[in-house]
């Protein structure tokens, strides 16, 4: 018996390196289709280059001389989601409004790009298509892939986003062309590392900042706090994830009802912050420190949470009308708050499929 066992586990060992090696060589050669589409990418700019000349009577001369530069692939990539960031983008209406207001300019944005783009997009959807639909096994039953082995190689397509691709990634998903696109973006998180302060949504809080580094900072706490969102809502609302103390000063504090239906986000700010130790004021404090009031905090984490729970899931998992966020602001002795609470019609949902 345990002879016939090992037989027929070698066979199907086999059977499964072979479906796998067919799958392997089909993913590889459009992913090499995905990566030869993202080289098409070309970025023209100048360089201004000082210089002093002199001349034949002895005298000094300032002339400034201009450098083309060329730029490739991701780079390029990079810096043409730079310039469509750096659109003068300034709707300071609702979050959703804002939303539909940004995907007209990126509709702009794409017609100027839409050689470039329109291959790029494509062949990014037909390979997370095939990652995603390949069935589990074949219709006598043989494994065709493990589940593990799906997200290796869904791990292999999020690793080759740029900064750049992902955020015009979100923007394209939000338009018709890009509607296919949605789930699969949802189902291997392909967009889990997006800077929202890059967002045009987001320019209104941005112009609050004093530099990139500051932008920097906020989009890894954002990152971070809705990692956590995910984990506190899609977990059972753990005790040990609700509070959330990331600096002397500022901390966050969420809650949920028993049925799922109502989430609370508490910014915490300490009023009287004790003196900063000899290694200074953590860069979140100094980035948050410039929204100074907290009806500004408030309006910076009512439109983080409308982004992450309705629109950058592109409306999939709570619903294109369920999108009821509000907020408040209140006081004690010792500390401020800006209350931000998402009142769902069904159970929230923080990913696919989930009941």
């Amino acid at each position: 018996m345990d002879t016939n066992r090992n037989i027929v586990k070698t066979n199907n060992t086999a059977i499964y390196q072979s479906f796998l090696q067919v799958f392997d060589n089909k993913f590889h050669t459009m992913f090499d289709n995905y990566k030869e589409a993202k080289q098409a990418y070309r970025y023209e700019s100048t360089r201004k280059q000082p210089q002093v000349l002199i001349q034949s009577d002895g005298e000094k001369k300032e002339v400034v001389t201009t450098e083309p530069l060329s730029y490739y692939d991701a780079e390029a990539l990079d810096l043409l989601a730079k310039q469509f960031t750096d659109k003068n983008y300034t709707d300071k209406r609702t979050y959703l409004s804002r939303v539909k207001s940004a995907q007209n300019v990126f509709d702009e944005f794409y017609s100027e790009h839409r050689r470039e783009m329109s291959v790029h997009f494509r062949n990014l959807y037909l390979l997370a298509k095939l990652v995603a639909e390949t069935d589990n096994v074949d219709e006598v039953g043989n494994l065709k892939i493990r589940e593990t082995d799906r997200v290796e190689y869904a791990k292999s397509i999020r690793g080759q986003l740029c900064e750049g691709e992902m955020l015009l990634l979100r923007y394209n998903c939000l338009t018709d062309r890009g509607e296919k696109m949605q789930s699969f973006v949802n189902q291997f998180n392909l967009i889990k590392h997006l800077s929202v302060m890059s967002l045009l949504e987001f320019k209104k809080h941005r112009v609050k900042l004093r530099s990139d580094r500051e932008a920097s900072t906020l989009d890894s706490h954002f990152i971070e706090l809705k990692k956590k969102l995910k984990e506190y809502i899609g977990y059972a609302a753990n005790e040990q994830t609700a509070l959330w103390e990331f600096s002397v000063k500022y901390s966050i504090i969420m809650e949920i009802t028993p049925d799922k239906r109502q989430f609370k986000l508490k910014l915490r700010r300490r009023k009287n912050r004790p003196p900063t130790r000899s290694d200074g004021t953590p860069l979140i404090e100094k980035a948050l420190n410039l929204f100074v009031s907290m009806n500004e905090l408030k309006e910076l984490y009512k439109d983080f949470i409308r982004e992450s729970l309705i629109v950058s899931n592109f409306y999939l998992f709570n619903g294109r009308n369920n999108t009821n966020v509000t907020g408040t602001e209140s006081a004690d002795d010792t500390f401020e708050y800006a209350i931000i609470e998402y009142t769902s019609q069904y159970i929230i949902s923080v990913e696919p499929n989930q009941a």
